[in-house]
């Protein structure tokens, strides 16, 4: 399930080869660039739709999907043993050992066909703890210092790059959710190091999908129910729902939040208010399911993200 991975290779790993000397002749659009005040010079050039540079020291692949470089488009999904050909036959474009490369960014992801447009599945992605929620034109981000989640309209990112979108994925809704690496990668997954050969291990790898579904499940869902008045048994299930009436009033639980936020920073409401506050639009955004019909498009998610991961895992 992965798609774009840097890479850096020190020239340590590999003796008896000059990257400066040796590559330029195996990339498209080699230049020599060179620091007028210190003198330093660098390699820069493409492989394809991947990215190269280097010095005398250090070899670095990056900005581009090494499943596009290898399957051709990102639409498809780089698997284990697709990871490990890969890397090898990008070890043999470039001739060096790139399975001895660290990993300096990592983006474990899928694309799912769903029934809907994207668009409706962003709208029920919540709050999630810990993380900055985002709300983007064509996707929801959820950030923190070295973590990214990611759901976005696939075909709209194609289009809007000017690329095409492959036959099979051509005029259907297509789903992405991404969780990129950006810092400290092996530190977050309580490893004393991470070369690209660690990708393709059994063990990281299922931990790595594994990582990518509690991703998922630890956001918060916005559901869009409907009320069975059946189970409302008390006054506490009936406030219950008033409050998610007026959280949908609001414009739903992220408009609720950030008003309450507002709020707080105004001096309006203390912290405690405040805290007690998020914490009620989310016990009512959590709702129990015997006393609201649950959203069929949720159930759909889950279902097509469970599988995506029980596939890969």
């Amino acid at each position: 399930m992965y798609d774009t991975i840097n890479m850096r290779l020190y020239a340590d790993e590999c003796r008896g080869v000059d990257f400066m000397q040796d590559l330029p002749q195996r990339l498209t659009s080699a230049d020599i660039n060179e620091n007028k005040r210190t003198g330093a010079r660098w390699l820069t050039g493409r492989l394809d739709n991947l990215k190269i540079i280097a010095d005398t020291c250090t070899l670095q692949v990056r900005d581009g999907s090494l499943c596009k470089w290898y399957l051709g488009d990102n639409y498809q999904t780089l698997g284990k043993a697709d990871t490990q050909r890969a890397i090898e036959s990008l070890s043999d474009a470039l001739g060096l050992p790139l399975e001895l490369a660290f990993i300096t960014r990592l983006d474990v992801a899928t694309n799912m066909i769903m029934e809907h447009q994207p668009e409706a599945y962003l709208q029920l992605l919540g709050p999630m703890r810990y993380m900055r929620r985002l709300a983007e034109p064509n996707g929801i981000y959820y950030t923190q210092k070295t973590c990214r989640l990611i759901f976005y309209d696939k075909a709209a990112e194609t289009r809007a790059q000017g690329d095409v979108i492959p036959a099979l994925y051509d005029g259907r809704s297509v789903l992405r959710y991404e969780q990129r690496y950006t810092k400290r990668i092996a530190r977050r997954l309580n490893r004393p190091e991470l070369r690209a050969a660690g990708l393709y291990d059994d063990s990281l790898h299922r931990e790595l999908v594994r990582r990518w579904l509690d991703g998922y499940r630890q956001i918060q869902k916005i559901n869009k129910t409907a009320i069975n008045f059946e189970m409302v048994k008390t006054k506490r299930d009936f406030y219950k729902l008033g409050l998610l009436s007026l959280i949908e009033k609001a414009g739903g639980a992220n408009e609720m939040l950030a008003q309450i936020d507002t709020a707080r920073k105004t001096g309006q409401l203390g912290s405690k208010q405040a805290y007690d506050l998020r914490a009620a639009v989310r016990e009512a955004c959590a709702i129990d399911g015997s006393i609201v019909r649950e959203s069929e498009l949720v159930h759909e998610l889950d279902k097509k993200i469970t599988e995506a991961a029980l596939l890969y895992m």
